[in-house]
C-alpha cells in the first residue's frame, strides 16, 4: 500500500494527497510537508527532514522518529549538563536559560570525541546490522544506535559517548506547549 500510494503522489503532481497517520515511517517515506499534532493542536509543520533534523520542540522531536532529550543549561559557548560542557550551537536562546538538547540515537558515536558523555551501560540490543546502548549519564538515559559491533560493551561497563556539535539541536524550554 505504502509503495501503491507512493506511485501515485509521484504520478499526479497536481493531486493534492491528505494522509493521517501514525506511522512514522508512512509519514517521513510519503509526505511533502507533515503536520505534527498534539491534543488537537498543531506543533509543528514541514518537510519531513525539517521536522526530523530541526525539530521545534520537544514533542515533535520525539514524536518524529527517536530522539535523545537532555535537559540542559545554556552558557556563553555552548549548553552544561550535568558536570561538563557540550559544544553546541546556542544562537537565540539566552545564556542562563533551560533547555533541552536533542540528538538522535544514530548520531551518538562510541568512545571518544567531541561532546563526550561518560556513563554505564544499562542496557544493550542487538538488532541484526546495529546494536542499541542505553547508557545512563547523570542520571538520564543516553541512546546510541551503532553499527554492528565486533565487541559490544556488556552490561555495567563504563562507556563514553560523543556526537558531532552539528548533530544537536538546541529546543527551547516551553517552545510548542500552551
Amino acid at each position: 500500500m505504502l509503495a501503491e500510494l507512493a506511485r501515485l503522489h509521484r504520478e499526479l503532481p497536481d493531486v493534492t494527497i491528505l494522509y493521517v497517520t501514525h506511522d512514522q515511517v508512512e509519514a517521513l517515506t510519503l509526505a511533502d510537508r507533515i503536520a505534527v499534532m498534539d491534543s488537537a493542536r498543531l506543533q509543528a509543520c514541514g518537510t519531513p527532514r525539517e521536522l526530523y533534523r530541526s525539530p521545534a520542540n520537544e514533542f515533535t522531536a520525539s514524536f518524529v522518529g527517536n530522539a535523545n532529550l537532555l535537559p540542559v543549561t545554556v552558557g556563553s559557548d555552548g549548553v552544561a549538563f550535568g558536570g561538563g560542557e557540550l559544544t553546541v550551537d546556542t544562537e537565540g536562546v539566552a545564556p542562563g536559560a533551560k533547555a533541552t538538547l536533542c540528538v538522535r540515537p544514530h548520531l551518538v558515536g562510541l568512545g571518544d570525541g567531541p561532546n563526550r558523555l561518560s556513563g554505564t551501560v544499562s542496557e544493550i540490543q542487538w538488532r541484526g546490522a546495529t546494536h542499541r546502548l542505553y547508557v545512563e549519564v547523570d542520571g538520564h538515559r543516553v541512546i546510541a544506535d551503532l553499527r554492528e559491533l565486533k565487541d559490544p560493551p556488556a552490561h555495567g561497563d563504563e562507556v563514553t559517548l560523543h556526537f558531532a556539535p552539528e548533530d544537536a539541536v538546541l529546543l527551547a524550554a516551553g517552545v510548542g506547549h500552551d
